[in-house]
């Protein structure tokens, strides 16, 4: 059994709104977690969603990682993150691109068609189509469902209709806290 397959069950001290404390079992002390943002209500679609309500750059935190989105007025799509710097490990994270694509809106939808970047020469690219409904949606904030998940798409820097992105390019080769418990929308603008 490699260190990967152990087990840690903690034990919890308080859980709470923002808050959660839990003892450490093998470092006999408690270990506490805050919520990066707090519960959310995001207003519900009360329009059919339009392309300049997406443009720009936005942050989720997604399967347990932390994404950037940048979704371009010339309907690219680039998915980045912070990852690890393997080849200078001392000086922190670095951002990389996963995916690149391109997006639409159709029916209330966030329509992705993508492709992975290669961090290497020869790595396989995979391909992926994504449909998201969008079941709320405000200024800064956009919550969207990936099957019975909701999740909390906030705004990193809008790009309004009058304003030019230039310093983002596609490259060949979705941090905003997430708790579907704590996301209340209605989803009206689905039809």
């Amino acid at each position: 059994m490699g260190p990967e397959d152990k087990q840690v069950q903690f034990m919890i001290v308080k859980a709470t709104g923002d808050t959660l404390e839990l003892v450490d079992p093998n470092e006999k002390r408690v270990l506490s977690y805050k919520r990066l943002f707090p519960d959310s209500t995001v207003r519900a679609c009360t329009r059919d969603v339009v392309d300049t309500d997406l443009f720009g750059s936005w942050r989720v935190h997604y399967n347990t990682h932390d994404y950037e989105i940048v979704l371009g007025r010339d309907h690219s799509i680039g998915v980045f993150a912070n990852m690890p710097n393997w080849r200078e490990p001392g000086k922190g994270d670095v951002r990389e691109q996963l995916w690149a694509g391109i997006w639409r809106t159709a029916n209330g939808k966030l329509l992705t068609e993508m492709k992975t970047v290669p961090s290497f020469k020869g790595e396989a690219i995979e391909m992926r189509d994504r449909q998201w409904p969008i079941i709320g949606i405000e200024t800064s904030r956009i919550a969207v469902r990936d099957g019975p998940v909701r999740y909390v798409v906030a705004a990193a820097e809008l790009i309004l209709p009058t304003q030019r992105r230039t310093e983002w390019t596609p490259q060949y080769g979705m941090s905003t806290y997430s708790n579907p418990s704590a996301l209340k929308v209605e989803p009206t603008c689905l039809k």
